[in-house]
């Protein structure tokens, strides 16, 4: 009976030890994210005061997020953000982001 109860014991220790886990990978997801998309408005602030402003309320929309849901929630929007924007050029150019090809002869 001993046995038993420990192997529950040490198995409800690893679950906690996972959930603690999770939100500590979702809190780094969330802070890369915004860093991000902070990066962005760094670099794209003399290009178009468009940008800026929509970056602008990416952030406040992502900050909301994260106060009215998990945090958890918020790193998944702030990623998805982010990955929508830069990766299918739904907003940001990717001439910008890259630079100016380089042929070698």
């Amino acid at each position: 009976m001993i046995s038993i109860v420990l192997k529950i014991h040490v198995q409800t220790d690893r679950v906690q030890i996972t959930s603690q886990l999770s939100k500590g990978s979702c809190l780094l997801v969330a802070t890369i994210s915004l860093g991000v998309v902070t990066l962005f408005i760094i670099f794209f602030i003399f290009s178009s005061i468009v940008i800026v402003i929509v970056i602008g309320i990416i952030i406040i929309i992502i900050i909301i997020i994260k106060r009215l849901f998990f945090m958890k929630n918020a790193a998944f929007f702030g990623t998805l953000l982010v990955h929508k924007f830069i990766i299918h050029r739904s907003f940001f150019p990717r001439h910008r982001l890259l630079g100016a090809p380089q042929f070698q002869n």
